[in-house]
């Protein structure tokens, strides 16, 4: 296949249009993945950074809330006082398990941006491998119908060759005696062989046609006149 044909180039651009539309979604799909990924792993970090902060603000307000039970039970310091500390101490660790979740969704949420990211580029593959062979098809078809055609158009060609060919013969045929049997042919609207078209269309004639119808003459003599 001849790929300056123009009908062969246009299909090939077209193809590589709708391959390059589908390579690029497939792009930006990707990148957004990756993104996404990379923002789950930020998110991640941060979080990881927030629980070593909670870590040591348990630390901290757990040596306060025994530090207070200790004044407590001495009778240096009151119940409510211990109680806020307590409060304290309850709501870091909430906080911590807060944060726990939160690593857990945002681990989970990286996984699954790692799978699709992945489900993405088996597809991508997939779809080249598909787009290939779709276009592979189309120029076998593309390919097929041209020599389909051109196999007609020469059929058509011989066939007219042969018909003008068959003519000429056949005109031939109708000023030549020697192709007759020395008998002309006539066809409607056409005039019979003439004598003295032999010297133009039968190059036999010229040879002893002229001869015999000298001699034929002689032997008959004038016409029209006594002796």
């Amino acid at each position: 296949m001849d790929p300056q044909d123009p009908t062969v180039a246009e299909l090939m651009e077209q193809e590589r249009r709708i391959f390059l539309a589908h390579m690029n979604g497939f792009e930006r799909q990707q990148t957004g993945l990756v993104q996404l990924a990379e923002l789950y792993n930020a998110e991640i970090d941060a979080l990881g950074q927030k629980e070593q902060a909670i870590d040591e603000q348990i630390a901290r307000a757990q040596k306060q809330v025994d530090a207070i039970q200790g004044l407590v039970n001495a009778g240096s310091a009151t119940v409510s006082r211990l109680s806020d500390a307590e409060r304290i101490l309850a709501d870091l660790r909430s906080d911590k398990l807060d944060n726990l979740i939160a690593t857990m969704t945002a681990r989970e949420n990286l996984n699954r941006s790692q799978r699709d990211l992945a489900k993405l580029q088996d597809e991508q593959q997939s779809e080249a491998s598909i787009q290939l062979q779709a276009e592979q098809a189309s120029l076998e078809r593309l390919t097929l119908s041209q020599v389909t055609t051109m196999r007609m158009m020469r059929q058509s060609v011989e066939f007219e060759e042969s018909a003008k060919l068959a003519e000429t013969r056949a005109d031939q045929s109708e000023l030549c005696p020697c192709a007759t049997g020395g008998r002309g042919i006539a066809r409607a609207g056409r005039n019979r062989y003439q004598p003295a078209d032999a010297g133009r269309s039968c190059p036999s004639y010229n040879s002893d046609g002229a001869a015999r119808q000298r001699r034929h003459g002689n032997a008959g003599g004038p016409i029209g006149k006594t002796a």
